[in-house]
């Protein structure tokens, strides 16, 4: 069974840690926040060369210093599917680390579960 608002809440609170800020203040999402150190996608599509199925992630954190970029996608499942559901998301996410994707400045992916 699929909830949303689960699956938001817990994405909500992975943004909210990897979100730079001065003060303990919550800040609202937005599609894309950048600043001179990061850049963050929230449920945006990566543009490829080639017409992938899964090419929205819930987060893309760029490290534009440490020239990493982060491919976060969220999945709150039971106990008993985490093997299956960690396939899932390698298979649909690691072809994002191919030639035919259009990053501008990628060196590694990470895949996050």
């Amino acid at each position: 069974m699929y909830l949303p608002w689960r699956h938001n809440k817990v994405a909500n609170i992975v943004y909210q840690a990897i979100r730079p800020r001065t003060t303990n203040e919550i800040k609202k999402i937005e599609e894309v926040y950048a600043d001179d150190n990061n850049e963050i996608w929230w449920d945006r599509k990566i543009k490829t060369i080639t017409n992938l199925e899964h090419n929205r992630p819930d987060i893309v954190w760029w490290k534009k210093n440490e020239r990493k970029c982060y491919v976060i996608d969220i999945c709150v499942c039971l106990d008993v599917n985490i093997k299956k559901n960690i396939d899932q998301k390698m298979n649909y996410y690691l072809p994002l680390n191919s030639k035919d994707c259009t990053l501008n400045m990628i060196l590694k992916f990470y895949l996050s579960l």
